[in-house]
């Protein structure tokens, strides 16, 4: 078998964005609140979810990307396949003839965080047969997003879940997942994800999580805890970075082999097995793989000019990681391709057209793209000449070293 070390299979949720567009931050209106008209310069639509963010997103940075996944018999279905189609990007997109096409309204006010009203459709409908093997027998990477969002993937404990995971890794690819936030009060949010994630990790290479969507998985208690002395659970009122580490060293446990959670406007957070093989890494295994075992930093954020708006940032961020991975880098080099791409889709404000491809994000950075003074606080750590922070010991609050 011979392996393109650049192609991926990006499979999961694919959703319709419907996008009010905020030139100003004040935009014309009739009258204020309930009942009133605010005018719109236009509403667009654009490709979102996992495979339409994180999959389009790997492919304007260079990546041989494969989306893998499905929509509706609908008007909106139609609409998702012909911006598919416009983009030039592999596809194998299928037709539900009993489900609506995934769908999300975002509203994304410059300067302010976004807010998102979604219907759950096709995409969302996932069996453990639903790839193909034969889809990944020359692929290096698959990357799956989101199980929280999917009833299938969560409401039998993670056995789907599991096997899914378990059946793909068996291929010798390398595997990836990502969350998305699943509600406090939803069947979702309150499935036991320790047992989930003990079932799929074992099978999970790299998992990118955001820092409150584990902070509810793993914590619960504790967030709803915190949400009562913080309603609006603004990142500086919950942000610990010592959780963080604690969180990460519990996936550890569980099986994956590295962890990278993001942390908004904080930064992120990266930990790694003390030891990895590149057998087990799978077929996009840097060739230094030494450099992936037990290293643990945090990646503060690039400085932007302006936050046009952050819808799709994580997931960008996601697909910068990837992109370093499949291009054989270190921690370090990814997550600094991964902040790159994620501060100028921020930037932006736009969808992945926006995105330069890596080489050029890498030129920016090695010309001295600013990042934000985003401080651990903490003495153990400290800063390098790459602008991340080390952990001085990392293995001495390692809890796994297999």
């Amino acid at each position: 078998m011979i392996t393109n070390k650049n192609s991926v299979l990006v499979a999961g949720t694919l959703v319709l964005d419907i996008i009010p567009v905020f030139e100003t931050e004040n935009p014309g209106s009739e009258r204020a609140g309930a009942g009133g008209t605010v005018y719109l310069d236009k509403i667009k639509t654009q490709l979102g979810g996992s495979a339409g963010n994180t999959g389009m997103a790997l492919y304007a940075l260079g990546a041989d990307v494969t989306i893998f996944s499905r929509v509706g018999k609908d008007p909106f279905g139609g609409i998702v396949s012909k911006l598919l189609q416009d983009t030039g990007c592999k596809q194998i997109v299928s037709q539900a003839e009993d489900l609506h096409t995934s769908a999300s309204v975002v509203v994304a006010m410059p300067g302010q965080d976004r807010m998102i009203l979604h219907s759950r459709g096709a995409s969302q409908k996932y069996d453990v047969r639903a790839v193909p093997l034969e889809l990944l027998e020359e692929k290096a990477l698959f990357h799956f997003g989101y199980p929280t969002g999917m009833q299938c993937m969560y409401e039998d404990g993670g056995e789907t879940l599991g096997e899914f995971f378990s059946r793909i890794k068996a291929t010798g690819i390398t595997t990836s997942l990502d969350t998305s936030f699943p509600g406090i009060h939803t069947p979702a949010g309150k499935a036991d994800w320790k047992r989930i994630f003990r079932k799929t990790l074992p099978y999970t290479d790299i998992f990118m999580p955001s820092y409150e969507e584990l902070f509810l998985m793993l914590r619960r208690d504790a967030y709803l805890k915190a949400m009562e002395k913080y309603p609006e659970m603004k990142l500086d009122q919950i942000f610990d970075l010592a959780m963080v580490a604690d969180m990460a060293d519990e996936l550890l446990e569980y099986g994956v082999k590295a962890v990278v959670i993001k942390c908004g406007e904080k930064g992120a957070y990266l930990k790694t097995r003390e030891t990895i093989s590149t057998a087990a890494f799978g077929r996009a295994a840097p060739a230094d793989i030494a450099s992936w075992q037990g290293k643990e930093c945090f990646a503060p954020p690039f400085k932007v000019e302006s936050i046009r708006s952050t819808n799709g940032a994580g997931d960008t961020f996601v697909a910068g990681f990837l992109q370093g991975v499949l291009l054989g880098q270190s921690p370090g080099e990814a997550l600094a391709l991964a902040a790159g791409s994620a501060g100028l889709r921020i930037s932006t404000g736009g969808d992945f057209s926006s995105l330069d491809t890596y080489m050029a994000i890498e030129k920016r950075i090695s010309q001295g793209w600013p990042r934000m003074q985003a401080d651990p606080g903490e003495p153990e750590w400290e800063q390098a000449a790459d602008g991340l922070f080390y952990r001085k010991n990392p293995g001495e609050n390692m809890k796994t070293g297999k």
